[in-house]
C-alpha cells in the first residue's frame, strides 16, 4: 500500500454519462482519488494543466470490497481539506472479488452492495466538490478478469445513472479504448505495463486528456 498526496491518435471516442456544464465555478482544484491506477491519472492531469492544483491519494492494492472503512474515511479526510471543483475516483480494480462467502461477485446481493458501497463514496465526495466523476477500470489483457471488471463499471455507471444527478458523471475507460485490452497505441508505443493491468504514463495520460476534456473541466476551472 502506498499514498501520495491530448487526445491520442486511435483513441480519441470516450462516453462519459450524466454531466452537465457550470462555468462560474472557477475553483482552480481537483481531487484524484482510488487505487494504484489513480497515481499515474494524477500526475498526468497536472502534468497536463499544471495551472490547476491536483491532490492526488492513492491507496494501492485496494477498493471498496475489503478496504470500504477505509475509504469512508479517506475520502472524507482528502476532500475535507481542499474542497476541489472536481474529484475524479478511480476505484474497482481490486474489486472483483466476493464480499463474503455468502455474496459472491457478480450475485445479485453482491451487486447491490457494491452498488450501495459506491453510493456512499460519492455522497461524501459531494460534500466537498462540485462534481464528482467515476473513472471505470480499463480493460484487462486476462480476459476472465477483463469480464469481470466490465461487469463491474456496469453496476457503478447505473448507479450513478439511477442518481440522477448530473453533478455525478462515470467516464468509460472501455469505451475509450474500443471495449479492448491494448498494450500499445498506434504508435507502437506502451500504453500498459508488462502486467498487463496498470498504466503507462502515456496510458494514464490518455485517459487524463479524454477525462478532463470531455468532462468540459476547462470551462468549469475558467482556464
Amino acid at each position: 500500500m502506498y499514498i501520495s498526496s491530448m487526445s491520442i491518435k486511435g483513441f480519441g471516442f470516450c462516453v462519459l454519462f450524466g454531466l452537465s456544464t457550470n462555468p462560474a465555478m472557477a475553483q482552480q482544484h481537483i481531487s484524484v482519488i482510488g487505487d494504484s491506477l489513480s497515481h499515474p491519472i494524477g500526475i498526468q492531469l497536472q502534468r497536463l494543466h499544471p495551472s490547476v492544483v491536483v491532490h492526488r491519494t492513492s491507496l494501492g492494492g485496494t477498493g471498496l470490497v475489503y478496504e470500504y472503512q477505509t475509504w469512508l474515511q479517506q475520502t472524507q479526510t482528502a476532500l475535507s481539506s481542499n474542497h476541489p471543483a472536481i474529484t475524479y475516483i478511480v476505484l474497482g480494480t481490486n474489486d472483483t472479488n466476493g464480499i463474503s462467502v455468502s455474496v459472491p461477485f457478480g450475485s445479485p446481493q453482491w451487486d447491490s452492495a457494491y452498488a450501495s458501497r459506491v453510493s456512499a463514496i460519492i455522497l461524501i465526495a459531494l460534500r466537498y466538490s462540485n462534481r464528482v466523476v467515476w473513472v471505470g477500470a480499463p480493460p484487462m489483457r486476462n480476459q476472465n478478469f477483463s469480464v469481470r471488471v466490465q461487469h463491474l463499471n456496469s453496476v457503478v455507471q447505473q448507479t450513478i445513472q439511477s442518481q440522477n444527478n448530473s453533478n455525478i458523471g462515470f467516464f468509460s475507460c472501455f469505451a475509450l479504448f474500443g471495449g479492448t485490452f491494448s498494450e500499445f497505441s498506434t504508435g507502437n508505443e506502451r500504453i500498459r505495463e508488462t502486467d498487463g493491468i496498470h498504466l503507462t504514463h502515456l496510458g494514464a495520460r490518455i485517459i487524463a486528456a479524454n477525462i478532463f476534456r470531455n468532462d468540459n473541466s476547462s470551462d468549469i476551472l475558467s482556464l
